[in-house]
């Protein structure tokens, strides 16, 4: 007779698919606590570009791992299995059910899959490899990842773009080591897999309704105060080194903001800020939805995306909020058949839950993909030139502010110091 594992909820899905409702609508049903799985959320001060729920939204359900890592710090993967594990014992000590909710395959995956011993690096390779990521950083991400696709093409489909500091490490083993890092992926791994019953799903939804609240998800969080919270991490000393810096939203906005001040913004480049932080998003979708094809035993589900129409005024922006109130209709995604559908799910027995599991239905929502490269998208809430020259207002004040009191993030810092360049082909 099979030994009966404490139950754990998995949602994964990419921002806007609706995860933090479902996640909030369960956990009330089933008396349940969220564990985070996105690994910007993790990050203290990075609220509005993690799009973090808020306390209101939280609606009385007890969060974990938000808000526990400094902007300085890399936080990687097995601090995130470490803290996660200890949270999920945590909860079950309670009563209650732990549910993971987040997008960040590298943290799900470790969950369901354990993690892989320490790669054997020492002292001087620890010394070695951060001077290696600002080589490669001067060589510019295409090159990057173009190399590792030679060397090591197993490590370069697990890394996010602009990834440099996984890249280096792979890099780094590979060319000094003798061996591939993704050797290391499936041997002696460490793992909580065999001690719960993890039933996880992805969520998903037809693309263009996707796109379409991926896109506005990035014009919402300006207008909830994205270029703000930049500006002040920024001002906290943020560097673009920094993990959170890489991340979409983020990484898009530092970029405009700290041009060099003698270049005068226009139209023009709000529209291209605008569209490199939506383009960076739905990519960013894609890579989400191709890592979890890779792991059948993820279940697919439909986010069912319900038309409706809402009025939505939003007021939260860098200076005179009065500039910034702008009456938009959404989308509204209703939810209730996918958490009855999941809920379901999670009350059968584990081989009701296998068995009855719809695979044809699954491979349908994983073929939505190949529709993406005909979407055409156009902006919700920043449609017109003067919604444009709103957020160019908003932005050069945030410029005019930065120049101020970091007047050092204008300087042109790209060097050409051979000292550091000692990993040249050849």
């Amino acid at each position: 007779m099979n030994k009966i594992l404490p139950k754990i909820i998995v949602l994964a899905g990419s921002t806007g698919v609706g995860k933090t409702k479902i996640s909030i609508d369960i956990a009330k049903a089933i008396g349940g606590e969220i564990i985070c799985a996105d690994s910007v959320q993790v990050y203290k001060d990075c609220t509005i570009g993690s799009n973090k729920v808020t306390a209101e939204e939280r609606n009385n359900v007890p969060h974990h791992l938000m808000d526990i890592a400094e902007l300085k710090e890399s936080y990687n993967v097995k601090k995130y299995f470490h803290d996660a594990s200890i949270a999920i014992r945590q909860v079950l000590s309670r009563g209650n059910v732990p549910i993971i909710v987040g997008g960040c395959g590298f943290y799900i995956q470790s969950l369901l899959r354990g993690i892989p011993q320490e790669a054997p690096i020492d002292d001087n390779d620890r010394i070695q490899i951060p001077k290696f990521e600002e080589y490669l950083k001067t060589k510019g991400w295409d090159y990057t990842i173009e190399k590792l696709y030679k060397e090591d093409p197993e490590s370069a489909k697990l890394i996010q773009r602009n990834d440099f500091r996984r890249a280096a490490k792979s890099l780094y083993i590979v060319s000094n080591k003798g061996f591939k890092f993704s050797s290391l992926l499936e041997k002696d791994k460490i793992s909580i897999a065999d001690k719960y019953d993890f039933r996880a799903f992805y969520i998903t939804a037809p693309k263009t309704y996707l796109f379409d609240a991926l896109n506005y998800r990035c014009e919402e969080m300006i207008t909830k105060g994205l270029i703000k919270e930049v500006a002040e991490l920024l001002g906290k000393g943020l560097t673009k080194n920094d993990y959170p810096s890489q991340s979409i939203g983020y990484r898009e906005t530092i970029e405009i903001l700290t041009r060099p001040l003698s270049q005068k913004l226009t139209i023009a480049d709000v529209k291209a800020y605008l569209s490199e932080f939506q383009s960076s998003n739905r990519n960013y979708s894609r890579r989400q939805s191709t890592w979890f094809k890779r792991l059948p035993e993820v279940q697919w589900v439909n986010g069912n995306p319900l038309p409706y129409t809402g009025i939505i005024s939003k007021a939260s922006w860098f200076t005179n909020p009065d500039v910034s109130k702008l009456n938009i209709t959404l989308p509204y995604w209703e939810t209730i058949e996918t958490t009855n559908d999941i809920m379901n799910r999670f009350n059968k027995t584990r081989d009701r839950f296998e068995k009855d599991r719809d695979l044809e239905l699954e491979k349908l929502l994983k073929m939505t993909d190949e529709h993406s490269s005909r979407y055409v998208h156009t902006n919700m809430i920043f449609k017109g030139e003067n919604e444009l020259s709103k957020l160019l207002f908003l932005i050069e004040n945030a410029r005019s502010h930065l120049s101020k009191i970091k007047p050092e993030l204008f300087l042109n810092t790209t060097s050409n110091n051979r000292n550091k360049l000692d990993f040249e082909d050849g």
